[in-house]
């Protein structure tokens, strides 16, 4: 979760399963490299923590998922 704190992460359920960030970009190749940054700092941490993630986001307004 600490890569998530710099984007504003708020919890949607009890379970926190779920989450929203804000990223500051809108579209284009910024949020792309954005989104493959995070993804990839998620995973390494996980990865030194000797665990996994499952991660996936959601781009509502654009319909637009990444994992």
């Amino acid at each position: 979760m600490l890569c998530l704190a710099e984007y504003g992460m708020r919890s949607l359920n009890k379970c926190r399963t779920e989450y929203e960030i804000v990223l500051p970009f809108s579209h284009g190749p910024e949020l792309e490299a954005a989104i493959e940054d995070l993804l990839a700092e998620m995973h390494a941490t996980a990865d030194l923590c000797h665990c996994w993630i499952e991660a996936s986001l959601h781009d509502p307004v654009a319909g637009t998922a990444w994992s």
